[in-house]
C-alpha cells in the first residue's frame, strides 16, 4: 500500500513563521507547483490526500475546494504550520477545531490531521478523537489503532522530499533523491505500507524536480503491485485490522 501526499499550501507556513503578513497568489507552490502536481496525478488517475493549513480555507478556498472536486482527500496541517509539539492543549485544541471548522464552512469536510513538523504532544491524539478525527498522519511508530480511537498512520523522514533535500546530510541532488524513493518503492513491493510526502514549493516548482516526481508517481500508476490509496482508506485497513500493526 502506498499512500502519496502532499503537506503545506501557499504561504501559510511564512505566515507562521512571521516572514509573511498575508496571502501571495504568486508564492511559488501556488502558481506553479499545485497546477503542476494536479496535472500529474490526473494524467495517471492518481488519488492523492493533500494536507492544507486552515487559513487556506479563509485565504485560498477557491484552491482548497479544487482538490476536493478533482476527488482528492484534504486533510488539516495546523493554522498556520505552527510548531505543534510545542503547544498547550488549549492552543492545540483551538487551532484543530477552527480549521476543520474553516474548512467545512468551505464544503469540505475532513476526517485526517498530520501535525506541522511531524511531532506531536502527549494530548494531540485524545484531542483529535474529542474532535471527530479518523486519524492522525504524523510521526510514530506502527500503522495501528490508538487506544483513543484513532487510526496512526505515520511516516518516516526519508519518505519526505523535504528531508532530501534540505534536512539530509549531505543534501540530495534530484538524482539521489529520486533513487531514494525508488529504493522505498522497492521495500513497499513487500506489502510495508508506506506514506510519500511530497511539498508543491519543494518538488514540483524546479522543472528537474518535477520530471523526478513524475517518474515516481508514473512508476506508482503503473506498477500492479502497488495499492495507491488516499490516507482514509488505509485508516480503514487499520480499524478492519483492530489494534494490530498492519503490514
Amino acid at each position: 500500500m502506498v499512500a502519496i501526499t502532499f503537506d503545506n499550501m501557499g504561504n501559510a507556513a511564512d505566515v507562521g513563521r512571521g516572514t509573511a503578513t498575508g496571502p501571495d497568489e504568486s508564492e511559488p507552490g501556488l502558481r506553479v507547483g499545485y497546477p503542476r502536481i494536479l496535472r500529474m496525478l490526473a494524467d495517471l488517475d492518481l488519488t492523492a490526500t493533500f494536507f492544507v493549513e486552515g487559513w487556506n480555507a479563509v485565504h485560498h478556498p477557491e484552491r482548497v475546494r479544487e482538490l476536493a472536486a478533482a476527488g482528492h482527500e484534504v486533510g488539516l496541517h495546523g493554522w498556520v504550520h505552527e510548531p505543534w509539539s510545542t503547544l498547550d492543549p488549549l492552543s492545540e485544541r483551538a487551532i484543530l477545531a477552527a480549521g476543520k471548522a474553516a474548512l467545512a464552512s468551505i464544503d469540505v469536510e475532513i476526517n485526517g490531521f498530520r501535525s506541522p513538523g511531524g511531532g506531536r504532544t502527549s494530548h494531540t491524539l485524545a484531542i483529535l478523537s474529542d474532535l471527530g478525527f479518523s486519524y492522525d498522519a504524523s510521526l510514530g511508530s506502527g500503522f495501528q489503532l490508538d487506544q483513543t480511537g484513532i487510526a496512526l498512520l505515520p511516516f518516516i523522514w526519508p519518505g519526505v522530499d523535504w528531508w532530501w533535500y534540505n534536512q539530509r546530510s549531505p543534501v540530495a541532488d534530484t538524482a539521489t533523491w529520486r533513487h531514494g524513493w525508488e529504493q522505498l518503492l522497492d521495500d513497499a513491493d513487500g506489502g510495508h505500507p508506506l506514506v510519500l510526502i511530497a511539498h508543491a514549493r519543494v518538488s514540483a516548482v524546479d522543472d528537474e524536480r518535477a520530471a523526478a516526481l513524475a517518474g515516481i508517481l508514473r512508476r506508482i500508476a503503473e506498477d500492479a503491485t502497488f495499492d495507491a490509496v488516499p490516507m482514509s482508506e488505509l485508516a480503514q485497513r487499520v480499524r478492519d485490522q483492530g489494534r494490530g500493526p498492519v503490514g
